[in-house]
C-alpha cells in the first residue's frame, strides 16, 4: 500500500507501479472500487498491509518526522499497522 505523495511521484514510484510487477497494488484496488462499503473495508485492511510507502511532510532538526492526512489512511499505518513502513523524504522537508 502507498499513501498519496508528491515525493513518490517525483522519484518515479508511480511509473514503477504502472509497469510489470508481481505484487498487489492495493491503492489501485481501493481507488477502482465503486461500492462504498467495500472501499472502506479495503482502506481498513490497507493500514495493516505488509508494506506501506509514503512521503513525509516535514522533518524537524530534532529528528521528529511530521505528517498530516485528510482521511487518516496514511497516518494510521505509522503506529498501528504496517509491518514495514517506508518513509520517503526529499531534502526540502528539513
Amino acid at each position: 500500500m502507498n499513501g498519496s505523495s508528491t515525493t513518490l511521484i517525483e522519484i518515479g514510484y508511480e511509473d514503477l507501479m504502472n509497469g510489470q510487477h508481481n505484487w498487489l497494488d492495493l491503492r489501485k484496488t481501493i481507488i477502482s472500487e465503486n461500492d462504498e462499503r467495500m472501499r472502506n473495508d479495503l482502506r481498513h485492511r490497507s493500514i495493516t498491509s505488509e508494506y506501506f510507502l509514503l512521503g513525509v511532510n516535514a522533518m524537524a532538526q530534532t529528528g521528529q518526522i511530521l505528517t498530516c492526512d485528510a482521511t487518516g489512511s496514511r497516518v494510521c499505518a505509522w503506529p498501528f499497522g504496517a509491518q514495514n513502513l517506508v518513509l520517503v523524504s526529499g531534502v526540502n522537508k528539513f
